[in-house]
């Protein structure tokens, strides 16, 4: 039956707590999607980074004057997980609702591929696809909830009964969730009213209890493409209840829930008892578990038993070598002590020995100090003295120069005169001069010296 339907409007839920690691991604996964008309639903679950900042710097201005994409930004207190994805679906005004989680990432053929499919008969509730794994902070993706999820089917078709799948004889062979996370499904609004909201008893596999429900009420569409990206990283909730241990109590609620909840009225008699069959033999596994942990917890106390005994022994052991190091101990604080005093006496003389040396030290030191102030004194009024003697010396060179000037000049005139009388004895007058004399001394006459 075709559903008469071309372009239904399509909501796109994604709750969101403390996201803003991955948030601005998710929204650009879809803010690239090929389909329209679109609807945005942000459940913000009262987060206290900054995933409502970013969610407004993107989305705030994405649908004004753009009729085929709406936007919804609800925010309110903290209603935990479940009751969050709940409220979000109760939002959506879409014929159809695509749940994304605020760190997944959708391909930008994702929508358009689903609502595809599901048009292509009214009665599909539900469409899956593939996905891949995008592992975060050196994580690797646990095995246990299958990579290639439709490899897990034993015959899995693009439409089927939803009961179908449920007769599938691999239903309850890991991986549980066949299906996939809520970002790997699209879902009719009119399915959810029949099947309910997701169980806020559940904290692990409330998705795989609302696919389960789905199958009762109409047909099941599946996407032979990978479509989602779905991300693990190590803020995620699936890790702390993997290592809390909440993921393995959930399959046991869950597995309750199937047998006994008015809910799961809709099952075949023989999933019924195979799922019966599988808590039985989980039971007894777990009691076996008990037993042989019980075993082991006697054989443990026992050997705490014998241990504790060796223990009472080499405590004693030790006491008695606590007190023999004891004594050896004081004996060696003793020698010790001794060994202190004759140090601290030799101390004491070998001050003494310094001090004394220091006294005469400082009396060398205070004698050379007064004999170098003397000479120092004395090389100051020496060097007064050359320096009043070099001033004087420096006189007599002028007196003795200016005699020198003297000399010289007296030595010329002397030269000069020298020259002039040895002229005056060639000279033909005294020549006569002197004949003159001798006959003035021959005649009797006095003759004067000249």
């Amino acid at each position: 039956m075709k559903n008469l339907l071309t372009n239904p409007l399509v909501s796109i839920c994604i709750p969101t707590y403390n996201g803003d690691r991955f948030i601005a991604a998710t929204i650009q996964s879809v803010l690239e999607q090929t389909y329209r008309p679109l609807e945005i639903v942000i459940s913000d679950d009262h987060s206290s980074d900054r995933t409502l900042e970013i969610v407004h710097s993107l989305l705030d201005h994405q649908s004004i004057g753009n009729p085929d994409l709406q936007v919804k930004i609800l925010c309110h207190e903290r209603l935990g997980l479940a009751k969050n994805w709940n409220y979000c679906l109760q939002s959506a005004s879409g014929t159809y609702l695509k749940f994304l989680f605020q760190d997944d990432l959708l391909r930008p053929e994702c929508v358009e591929e689903m609502v595809k499919l599901a048009l292509q008969d009214d009665q599909i509730g539900l469409v899956f696809c593939q996905r891949e794994i995008i592992c975060e902070d050196g994580l690797s993706f646990d095995p246990l909830y299958g990579k290639d999820l439709t490899s897990h089917w034993h015959q899995l078709q693009a439409i089927q009964s939803g009961l179908n799948l449920l007769l599938d004889p691999n239903l309850l062979q890991e991986p549980l969730n066949k299906i996939g996370e809520p970002s790997n499904v699209l879902l009719a609004k009119w399915a959810i009213a029949q099947v309910g909201n997701f169980d806020p008893s559940l904290v692990q596999v409330l998705d795989w209890d609302m696919w389960l429900r789905f199958m009762a009420y109409g047909k099941v569409g599946y996407v032979d493409r990978v479509l989602v990206s779905f991300r693990v990283h190590s803020s995620q909730v699936s890790q702390d209840n993997a290592l809390s241990g909440a993921s393995w109590l959930d399959n046991w609620r869950l597995q309750l829930k199937m047998l006994s909840h008015r809910e799961y009225e809709f099952l075949p008699e023989n999933l019924r008892e195979e799922i019966l069959s599988r808590c039985t033999d989980q039971l007894q596994n777990l009691h076996q578990t008990q037993q042989s942990s019980s075993q082991q917890i006697q054989t443990l106390h026992s050997d705490r038993q014998a241990i504790a005994d060796q223990l009472t022994d080499a405590q004693n052991q030790a006491q008695i070598t606590i007190q023999e190091i004891s004594l050896e101990k004081e004996k060696l604080e003793q020698k010790l002590e001794k060994t202190h005093k004759e140090h601290e006496q030799k101390l004491k003389e070998h001050d003494q020995k310094l001090k004394e040396i220091y006294q005469s030290h400082e009396i060398n030191t205070n004698k050379l100090t007064t004999e170098i102030n003397t000479l120092g004194m004395q090389l100051k009024e020496t060097h007064q003295n050359l320096t009043e003697l070099g001033e004087e010396m420096q006189s007599l060179h002028r007196a003795f120069l200016r005699k020198e000037a003297e000399l010289n000049e007296t030595l010329e005139k002397s030269n000069y005169f020298q020259s002039t009388v040895r002229a005056m004895e060639q000279s033909n007058f005294w020549k006569l001069r002197n004949v003159w004399c001798k006959l003035k001394q021959k005649l009797g006459f006095k003759v004067e010296a000249i």
